[in-house]
């Protein structure tokens, strides 16, 4: 038997192959394989290092499953114990079968329906959960049923799950690029003209405070080329007597109220893009120290589509029976359809497997009310600790999710998640403001002559029309534009956010990046030197972007000294006093409506109907003939003994003025 050219081996269990050959066996070996844990070996027990060995997968349960010839792989046989005749088989880089006598010996366990050692579960394993995969399918789940489930859905919900990665930012950028080029050319009806449509997308993080990442997420969100529709929060650790301190700009934002007690690790906020009319759900949304949770409706005028939007969090701390209650009350208020809960859960998708008390029945919980986690792949990870799948977008319209993923250039330990929809709305319209007068001091000044010289031969009558017509064509004379000019006032969102902040947060995420990848089992903490040079880095980057923001607002105030209202509006956005022009906004018949005189006419139109509306639903001849209530039936009874005090007269308070003794003070007798 020939054997790999090359092998280095420093232990029993330690192999390092510089390069990969195929294994030539001179007889052919026999090996019959029942379960993961047991392995019948026909050739002697004293093998050599190494051997091939021709196997058949296992499924999740230990089923073996029959492969054709060409997909029977080859791989490679490394005995580990000189005592046994004990071998790990590599089966796609993980998967792997061992002796049954040192079975405790290897530390095996079960990771996603295949057994591996835990040092190539945490080394080598690209962790995801898919429970729908064929050869992970477990018989005794309900959705393995006849009729549970139809096919085609559990094919989506299995492709959303796989399709599912990690994405940078560049990479999403690319994505989203692609994704307007074909929404742009297949899905825009030809009325929409060049308004077109937005694709509806969700956005998830946990902060983890406000205070010390808010603005970090201000630029992460700058950096990426879509504008999310929903971006959810969790430990927000702010009540929502403070959430206008933390705006998005073109966001409209809801906080829940933070526990009772807590200062970190509380609170929940949803940002929704100012094109969706918002209304807060008030049953599903709650807050105590096993569940957070704040819903909303969204709608549109121009779409009979309303989506229900929420974000929950599990406090760690809490009752997970407690949680794993509300969280069946809350899913049995939402609609069938239409419904995206972005959240923190802490409890890790990717143990689902396990069939761990809490996660077996919060994963039964999900599927139970038709709804599917979009994201399979780690959100929090740590420096030398196992990554986790604790948050997560769940929906019951995972037919209508085209990608989901996370993004690798993450805040904290927490990544962003996201994920993007088959579903369409109108793009917000920015608002175009008509210019017809130009009011400049030049301009003013020649109104003010020219309207003296107009009125130096003008009597004085009570005909005041005559007045605003020589009025108004002075102000034409003067200022009226002979063509109106039309503009667009877009403000810039964070304009102390710079091109060179942004390209210091991409260097700031090649030298984590760079760092980690250096991490090793022989050094964990990874390279010192490079680990340094990012933490180094990221300080003084915190400093700039601290500075840049405040040099900011002291320009502009500065540039608006000698304008107290401007000044004291900057002191106030400051403080989070900010007054929104309409706060919350109007819908008349699903339309939001922004302008004051409309609002203004329609509280007008309102009040004056009462009356009428009130008349004409007195139909019945006997009410309307019936006596109405008189005000006097409303005032109090009248009391009899009461005192009354007239008013004091000048006359009065002269006389008793008068008649005070001038010799003596008040204070002396």
């Amino acid at each position: 038997m020939t054997t790999p050219r090359d092998v280095t081996m420093t232990s029993p269990r330690d192999v390092t192959m510089t390069t990969q050959r195929d294994v030539t066996m001179t007889t052919p070996r026999e090996v019959t394989m029942t379960t993961p844990r047991d392995v019948t070996m026909t050739t002697p027990r004293d093998v050599t290092s190494y051997s091939t060995l021709q196997y058949l997968k296992f499924g999740r349960t230990g089923r073996s499953v029959s492969r054709s010839k060409d997909q029977t792989k080859t791989v490679n046989v490394l005995r580990t114990c000189q005592l046994e005749a004990a071998i790990y088989v590599t089966l796609e880089f993980l998967t792997a079968a061992i002796h049954t006598k040192c079975y405790k010996k290897a530390s095996f366990s079960s990771i996603q329906g295949v057994w591996a050692c835990d040092q190539c579960a945490k080394n080598n394993m690209p962790l995801r959960y898919n429970p729908y995969f064929p050869d992970q399918i477990d018989s005794d789940k309900f959705y393995d049923d006849e009729g549970a489930y139809d096919n085609t859905v559990i094919q989506k919900v299995c492709q959303v799950l796989e399709n599912c990665k990690t994405y940078t930012v560049r990479d999403l950028n690319i994505l989203i690029t692609e994704q307007q080029n074909i929404n742009d050319n297949n899905n825009v009806p030809p009325k929409q003209g060049k308004q077109g449509l937005s694709q509806f997308s969700t956005y998830f993080l946990n902060i983890d405070g406000n205070k010390t990442n808010f603005e970090h997420l201000n630029i992460e969100l700058k950096r990426t080329l879509n504008k999310f529709s929903v971006i959810g929060l969790a430990e927000t650790n702010i009540d929502p007597e403070l959430q206008n301190l933390y705006t998005i700009e073109g966001y409209n934002g809801f906080y829940q109220s933070t526990a009772d007690g807590k200062h970190k690790g509380t609170g929940v906020a949803l940002y929704v893009s100012e094109q969706f009319n918002a209304e807060i759900l008030d049953e599903p949304s709650l807050c105590s120290n096993d569940i957070e949770s704040i819903f909303l409706k969204l709608s549109q005028p121009s779409s009979s589509e309303t989506l229900t939007i929420g974000v929950i969090y599990r406090p760690p701390s809490g009752d997970a029976s407690v949680f794993l209650e509300k969280f069946s009350q809350i899913c049995a208020l939402l609609p069938e359809s239409g419904v995206r809960i972005l959240g923190d859960f802490n409890i890790d998708f990717l143990q689902m497997n396990n069939n761990t008390n809490v996660a077996s029945q919060f994963e039964d919980l999900i599927l139970s009310y038709g709804f599917s986690p979009a994201i399979s792949i780690a959100t929090h990870q740590r420096i030398n600790c196992r990554p986790t799948c604790i948050d997560n977008i769940l929906t019951n319209d995972i037919d209508k999710v085209t990608h989901s993923g996370t993004i690798s250039d993450s805040i904290g330990d927490h990544m962003p998640i996201f994920e993007f929809s088959n579903i369409f709305f109108e793009k917000p319209v920015k608002e175009k403001h008509v210019k017809y007068y130009d009011y400049s001091n030049r301009n003013l000044q020649s109104f003010a002559q020219k309207l003296c010289t107009d009125l130096a031969g003008h009597q004085i009558s009570n005909n005041f029309s005559c007045f605003v017509e020589i009025f108004n064509k002075a102000l034409d004379d003067t200022c009226k534009l002979e063509t109106p000019k039309v503009t667009k006032r877009t403000k810039i969102a964070n304009p102390w956010i710079t091109d060179s902040i942004i390209s210091a947060v991409d260097r700031k995420h090649e030298l984590k990046n760079d760092w980690i990848k250096s991490i090793r089992k022989d050094t964990p903490a990874g390279n010192p030197t490079l680990r340094k040079l990012f933490t180094d880095y990221r300080s003084v980057l915190n400093l700039v972007i601290k500075n840049a923001k405040n040099t900011f607002n002291c320009e502009t105030i500065l540039e608006n000294k000698h304008d107290r209202k401007k000044t004291w509006k900057i002191i106030n956005d400051l403080r989070g006093k900010t007054k929104a022009n309409i706060k919350p906004s109007f819908v008349i018949d699903n339309v939001k409506i922004t302008n004051r005189r409309v609002i203004s006419n329609e509280f007008n139109k309102y009040f004056n109907s009462i009356a009428s509306k009130l008349n004409e639903s007195l139909s019945d001849s006997s009410i309307r003939n019936s006596r109405l209530p008189s005000f006097l039936d409303f005032l109090a009874p009248a009391n009899d003994k009461s005192m009354y005090l007239e008013d004091c007269s000048p006359d009065e308070v002269i006389s008793i003025i008068s008649d005070l003794d001038n010799n003596k003070a008040s204070d002396i007798p």
